[in-house]
């Protein structure tokens, strides 16, 4: 699929791109309500000006491979949880772990949208990939680094808690791990990101009765101050 803009690429109208390959392409379908694995085909955006230029900003678009059939790694998470299976659970601590690192120190990038439910498993290859980097932003245009960082942990470890509940015994393993991945992010992003996390647990408990605890180890309680 070839997708072609006839006029200057602006925010808005990349927005609206994506969204169309997305729909036409069932790129998005792990994330629907009912999750159903789906194969991922190749794409690619073009502009009849400059492809990489939108808002004067460098917009790296990318070809995705056929990642064939996948499953959310958020359900993979519950399932392994609920197992007690350490094996899995590890492998899926050090691949969120290492995603950090690819993220931010290898692509320069911060992302509100990084999440356990924009990662898949390849049911094919049992590996693990992150997909769906639309609103990925250059750290180097970011103004507050810190507060870009505490938004995309607090949405990480809020959507791992979800996966997880109610034992989220694993996740309080997993904090420590994570601000040891990324060291970048100081103790006003993890205050930050702990502060997203309580919002995102209390809004599930007012509105759908669900009351998770998630319990942060004494270390990370003094870096989140």
């Amino acid at each position: 699929l070839v997708l072609c803009c006839a006029g200057p690429w602006t925010e808005a109208t990349l927005r609206a791109a994506i969204g169309a390959v997305a729909d036409a392409s069932y790129v998005y379908g792990a994330t629907k309500s009912k999750p159903e694995a789906r194969t991922l085909g190749h794409k690619m955006l073009a502009s009849f000006n400059d492809p990489f230029d939108v808002m004067g900003q460098r917009c790296e678009v990318g070809l995705i491979a056929d990642l064939g059939e996948c499953e959310m790694l958020a359900t993979h998470l519950k399932q392994a949880n609920i197992e007690q299976d350490q094996a899995t659970l590890e492998a899926i601590a050090a691949y969120i772990c290492a995603s950090l690192g690819e993220l931010v120190r290898g692509a320069g990038l911060v992302d509100d949208d990084h999440s356990v439910i924009n990662m898949v498993r390849s049911l094919r290859t049992g590996a693990y990939h992150r997909i769906d980097f639309e609103i990925a932003r250059k750290l180097s245009q970011v103004a507050d680094v810190q507060g870009a960082l505490g938004s995309m942990l607090g949405r990480l470890v809020a959507t791992c808690a979800f996966a997880c509940q109610p034992d989220t015994r694993w996740l309080s393993l997993l904090l420590e791990r994570l601000a040891a991945a990324l060291p970048e992010a100081d103790h006003r992003a993890w205050a930050l990101a702990r502060q997203g996390v309580d919002q995102r647990l209390e809004h599930q408990h007012k509105t759908k009765g669900i009351d998770t605890r998630l319990a942060w180890p004494p270390a990370m309680v003094k870096l989140t101050r």
